[in-house]
């Protein structure tokens, strides 16, 4: 008989001051809101998480991942801002000195999120492509984070996709050719306000 796997129970116990973790339902990195800082059980332990947390107006804080990208299509090598912006046709300004910075794939990496808004969130934060301001901290209210990098590096072909305009879309040849390759994930916290049972960042007319 085929011997059972050893089953691993990581306590979930702050490495760095012994805290207890709040385990909301869902979540898959824990904050310790006594040293400001997320762990994510890896293997046999708990393994610590950087945290970007963007300037802005608001009270609860939503998780994104960032993904440096590149796209690969029939017409070639898309690997700077500039070059991912022609190819989706995106019109609005962008500095001189973004042209050749790498592309950021926005995907939100809350608990819950129906895929409808988790879609939208990232679509509209990818093609934006946002200045992104830091600031020092750690937020006070941050939503549950339930999807972890791995799980987020595979919705990278899907939000890529959603941010194309309707005559690529309706390219079939050229949707056969495009293949989504992402870097090293890093978490930032979006602050957003809270609008009855919506979340709004104003600035850039986001609802979730």
């Amino acid at each position: 008989m085929a011997r059972e796997p050893d089953l691993r129970v990581i306590p979930l116990i702050c490495p760095d001051c012994g805290a207890r973790l709040p385990a909301e339902e869902g979540s898959v990195i824990f904050p310790c809101g006594e040293c400001a800082l997320l762990w994510e059980p890896r293997e046999e332990a708990l393994v610590r998480r950087e945290l970007r947390l963007l300037a802005g107006e608001g009270s609860v804080h939503v998780s994104f991942w960032l993904f440096p990208f590149r796209v690969t299509t029939a017409g070639g090598e898309v690997t700077t801002l500039g070059e991912y912006r022609r190819l989706t046709g995106n019109s609005n300004r962008l500095e001189p000195e973004r042209q050749g910075m790498p592309p950021l794939l926005f995907i939100p990496a809350v608990a819950g999120m129906p895929p409808h808004l988790l879609l939208r969130a990232g679509r509209l934060l990818t093609l934006r492509s946002p200045v992104l301001t830091s600031r020092r901290g750690f937020p006070s209210r941050l939503m549950a984070i339930g999807r972890g990098e791995r799980d987020a590096a595979l919705m990278a072909q899907t939000i890529l996709l959603a941010t194309l305009g309707p005559e690529r879309l309706r390219n079939l040849s050229f949707l056969r050719s495009v293949k989504v390759t992402v870097g090293e994930g890093g978490l930032c916290a979006i602050p957003f306000l809270e609008r009855g049972e919506r979340l709004l960042h104003g600035e850039w007319s986001l609802e979730i």
